[in-house]
């Protein structure tokens, strides 16, 4: 996370300049160095670490070796996200307090002296939160219930401190690390809309069963702590719940983004089991630890896969790691800088980003890349285009580049995540890119953008031309225009969604649009982005697409959107069946001269080769032109023709071209080619076990805006100084606005 530690070092107030959900101290959970935040991670580690050392050892000191090794290889082999340990500290200290009010420790150790235990063990409960702000919750859980056990047993002044501490270290850290304390607040309330819409925005589907195997252990550790006889039933059903709360937010946190986040919820069960167990007989404790062990296990397989091997790997290099680094940090001051500074220079080799004139932002991620240039990196509240997922957030970007503190440039790619419809991310900001920043030129992939002078400025305009309710389901015809269509769209979820939402996710919405040429495509709809609106026509699938905005929706007609359905994928069960729609027309200042600036490959006829030779066979595919692929329809192309694949002169013999070219080929027989771009495809030199074949890939974003009509794209190749054509491509196209 270059880019917190970044805004950090430039003094960007977080929750105000920054809003996400990292704090001022994530560079505790990244492991990130960075100069000007290595001291907040250092120190704050090493407290961290002491205090859980503390939490661990009022916790386990009574534990069997066997157990008290196991928690060590655990928290050395598998921590594969700290987020596990987020949950597992304040479980800790409310397990410690719980443990303490029913042995009454306080009695036995003196008020003072547990007043002091106290205090340690819910300092960092104010840290936490400023690491990553969605440990808060889990904070607050433990702190409620703690307080709730000292109030029922008549210490009063102890669940004072208990709800006291936290708030005043979370101040004195916030401090520390540079932050206005007043600005504090703002923190929680500007990550508020990131933390409830991430549910429904980020989901991912996953296997049932590992979702079971968390939930039967989940709920045997809950039940064999309600279940101890020897204490008090309010003492009983507190730990209860407080270890259901903390497992219900790791199990949000781990299965409703359903990839590798898996794990979070699986060593935080594993953790718990553990702490659970110091609580119960050996014999339950053994079954506990057994049956949690191999849930993670079961979980693992599905996502990490860890090996024995890897295990004792992880475990050897957590516990070396600390001692080599501290070591080196002593014997060679200056090596981390180095290697910072070296580390910059290999992503500045990788991202390539020019040297700009003035303030710069980057869409959609890809921060580190112009961090590492050297520009004067100018970057909007919520920095990663795809957590924009709440009308709040959309507007704070939007506001943003209309705001005194804009960047003067910006350089600009399309890239969704999760199959979403592309235009959806930072979709109320486009028409503000359209109207106040003009292109300069592609760079890399980017599309570079530039503020245009204040008097040069025209607002785009709106004017609604359709609203209406329409249904789940329904085939919604668009108003036929030249203008770009700009949607707000609400769907709401019904109530069963709703509940859904809360325990774990609803299903997944999806959009199908129908395209003036014929084309049907599928993309992900998330409700709360469309809401907040988006360019809904043309469909902008590409970075290119974007570019050509600039120049008029005519160089997008073939890509007007004809007709859209919303349906949900499954049962409608979590999603009411009617929504609101309303369009407007985009009226906003193009210029078709701007598509000159791109530098896109050019249509030549290559004379200076002769006659190609058409050769007998190549070994290769057009993947898609213009997004569909050879075996569906007619390519139709306005202004760009964007075409990708592979192309091998034999795949057996792993014999690669010297250059590949599209070939276009007139009714009249006249041949134009374009001179493509290699790319990696590792996916083919995979499938033919021919290393070689991974740079048979091919790219062209061509111009053919001088070209007007029907023609077969195919295939050519150079080899020495001959062209060569390949027989079996024969792509109908058609050219034309």
């Amino acid at each position: 996370m270059l880019a917190m530690n970044q805004a950090i070092a430039q003094g960007l107030v977080i929750g105000s300049d920054i809003a996400f959900t990292f704090g001022p101290y994530a560079a505790i959970y990244t492991k990130a160095y960075h100069p000007a935040t290595d001291h907040l991670m250092i120190w704050g580690a090493m407290y961290l670490g002491l205090s859980f050392a503390l939490a661990v050892y009022r916790n386990f000191k009574n534990a069997s070796w066997t157990m008290q090794l196991a928690l060590l290889f655990v928290l050395g082999a598998f921590i594969y996200f700290p987020d596990a340990l987020l949950f597992f500290y304040p479980l800790l200290v409310g397990a410690s307090l719980y443990r303490s009010v029913a042995a009454d420790e306080i009695e036995k150790t003196g008020t003072r002296t547990f007043a002091a235990i106290v205090v340690a063990l819910f300092i960092p409960l104010g840290l936490l939160p400023l690491i990553k702000g969605s440990a808060l919750v889990a904070c607050i859980v433990i702190v409620l219930f703690s307080a709730f056990l000292l109030v029922k047993t008549g210490r009063r002044q102890l669940a004072a401190a208990c709800c006291l501490v936290p708030v005043v270290s979370m101040m004195a850290f916030w401090g520390v690390a540079g932050q206005p304390v007043a600005a504090l607040p703002r923190y929680f309330q500007s990550m508020l809309p990131i933390i409830s819409g991430y549910t429904e925005a980020m989901s991912l589907s996953g296997s049932a069963r590992e979702l079971l195997a968390y939930a039967a252990e989940a709920s045997a550790i809950v039940i064999l702590v309600f279940l101890r006889k020897d204490v008090p039933l309010f003492l009983r059903s507190t730990a209860a719940l407080m270890f259901s709360c903390v497992l219900f937010l790791a199990f949000k946190a781990g299965f409703v983004r359903h990839d590798g986040h898996a794990v979070i919820a699986s060593t935080t069960l594993f953790l718990v089991a553990m702490l659970a167990g110091t609580l119960l007989s050996r014999y339950k404790a053994l079954v506990l630890f057994l049956v949690a062990a191999a849930a993670w296990s079961y979980i693992d397989r599905a996502q990490i896969k860890t090996s024995p091997q890897t295990a004792f790997h992880n475990f050897k290099s957590t516990y070396l790691n600390a001692w080599t680094g501290m070591a080196s940090r002593i014997s060679v001051p200056g090596k981390l800088k180095e290697d910072y500074a070296r580390s910059l220079a290999e992503l500045n080799a990788r991202g390539m980003v020019p040297a700009l004139e003035g303030t710069v932002d980057i869409y959609s991620y890809d921060q580190a890349y112009l961090i590492a240039s050297g520009n004067k990196w100018n970057p909007r509240p919520v920095l990663q285009s795809y957590s924009v997922y709440a009308p709040a957030l959309a507007d704070k970007n939007k506001e943003h580049l209309v705001g005194p503190n804009r960047p003067d440039n910006i350089l600009f790619k399309v890239q969704p995540i999760d199959g979403r419809l592309p235009a959806l991310e930072e979709g109320p900001s486009w028409p503000v890119l359209i109207s106040d920043y003009e292109p300069s030129s592609f760079v890399n992939g980017y599309l570079l953008l530039k503020h245009r002078q204040p008097g040069s400025i025209t607002p785009a305009q709106s004017n609604s031309v359709l609203k209406r309710t329409a249904s789940l389901g329904e085939q919604l015809i668009l108003p036929a225009t030249n203008k770009a269509l700009y949607a707000k769209i609400n769907l709401q979820k019904s109530v069963l969604g709703s509940l859904s939402n809360t325990l774990l996710k609803p299903s997944q919405l999806e959009i199908r649009v129908t395209t003036a040429n014929g084309i049907e495509k599928k993309y992900r709809m998330i409700a709360s982005m469309a809401a907040a609106g988006f360019v809904l026509s043309p469909l902008v699938e590409s970075t290119e697409d974007f570019g050509l905005l600039y120049a008029g929706t005519n160089f997008l007609k073939g890509k007007a959107v004809a007709s859209i359905s919303i349906e949900p994928v499954g049962r409608n069960i979590f999603w009411r069946n009617s929504f609101e729609i309303e369009l407007f027309a985009l009226e906003y200042k193009a210029d078709e001269g701007v598509i000159g600036k791109y530098g896109f490959a050019q249509v030549e006829d290559r004379t200076g080769f002769g006659n190609p030779v058409l050769v007998e066979k190549c070994d290769g595919s057009i993947d898609s032109a213009n997004g569909v692929s050879p075996a569906q329809t007619v390519v139709s192309a306005a202004a760009l023709l964007n075409v990708n694949g592979w192309l091998a002169l034999s795949a057996d013999a792993a014999e690669l071209p010297d250059k590949t070219y599209l070939m276009l080929t007139s009714e009249q027989g006249t041949r134009y080619f374009v001179e493509t771009q290699q790319t990696e495809r590792p996916d083919v030199g995979a499938h033919f076990h021919k290393p070689q074949l991974n740079q048979s890939g091919y790219v062209a974003t061509a111009d053919v805006t001088k070209l007007a009509g029907d023609y077969t794209l195919g295939l050519a190749y150079e080899k020495g100084n001959s062209m060569f054509m390949c027989p079996q491509f024969k792509m109908k196209t058609h050219i034309g606005r």
